[in-house]
């Protein structure tokens, strides 16, 4: 509820008179009233309910392809449910499209309340930039609050269902650059979003059984080594593909390799 009520006031505050938002959000499948408080909080929000199993990436997708169906429009915003944008974050992300050209992906930058760190926005090498005034161009997008113009989506269309949660963004990010556009971090911060920061996740926890490690990593939230092996494929090499699945299920089948790899400061 609290990423809508700020999205609302960011719209409000808007210098632009000419531009007109329709706001769809998916629900899916939620049993704590979301539904509810939406439509009777927010009855202009065009909402749509999953079947629990569409996740970020494909809750995205069929919530993009049901917006396409009601109008031609001139861009889209994507917003994260955990990320609340500052009163001016959409000026911030018209501003900065407007000086990278329409072939060009904003992906605004988010800082967390409890570090005071860059939490999300866009990577180089799996690095975290942060906002320094200025446009920078990154390779790793995080889909937390990104603007895709029209021009954009006409190139590189949907984001890929093969995806159910993770990689999505990247993924899209990947394609697009290979199409010929560029990603932008906005110069400064947009928002505040917390990151999910998990020291040991239960797939290389060996508190659990192995069966249920391999559950959880072959889950639609785990880092599924077969759909990192399609990403990895697609965008890199297949050295780095097979390396990468046989690394992943030989942690989760021996939890102390994650440990002495990733460990050694805990």
């Amino acid at each position: 509820m609290k990423c809508l009520e700020n999205l609302y006031v960011a719209i409000e505050h808007l210098s632009y008179n000419n531009i007109n938002f329709d706001i769809y959000l998916t629900d899916d499948n939620s049993h704590d009233g979301t539904w509810e408080a939406i439509k009777e909080k927010f009855p202009n929000v065009f909402l749509i309910k999953g079947d629990g199993y569409l996740y970020w990436c494909r809750g995205m997708i069929n919530i993009w392809k049901y917006a396409i169906g009601k109008k031609d429009y001139d861009g889209f915003f994507w917003l994260n449910d955990d990320s609340y944008i500052y009163n001016n974050a959409i000026e911030i992300m018209l501003s900065t499209f407007k000086q990278t050209g329409n072939l060009s992906i904003i992906s605004g930058a988010f800082i967390s309340e409890l570090t005071g760190k860059v939490s999300y926005g866009g990577k180089i090498n799996e690095k975290l930039l942060i906002p320094n005034g200025r446009l920078q161009n990154f390779v790793q997008l995080n889909g937390n609050f990104v603007f895709i113009s029209k021009c954009v989506f006409t190139r590189v269309g949907f984001l890929d269902n093969t995806f159910h949660h993770g990689y999505g963004d990247y993924d899209y990010g990947y394609r697009a650059i290979k199409l010929g556009i560029n990603l932008y971090l906005t110069p400064t911060y947009v928002g505040v979003c917390e990151r999910n920061v998990i020291i040991i996740p239960n797939f290389f926890d060996n508190q659990y059984f192995i069966t249920k490690r391999f559950r959880y990593l072959y889950s639609p939230l785990g880092p599924s080594p077969i759909i990192s092996f399609k990403f990895n494929i697609r965008h890199f090499s297949l050295i780095k593909a097979l390396l990468s699945f046989f690394s992943t299920n030989l942690m989760c089948l021996f939890p102390i390799i994650y440990r002495i790899r990733f460990l050694k400061n805990y």
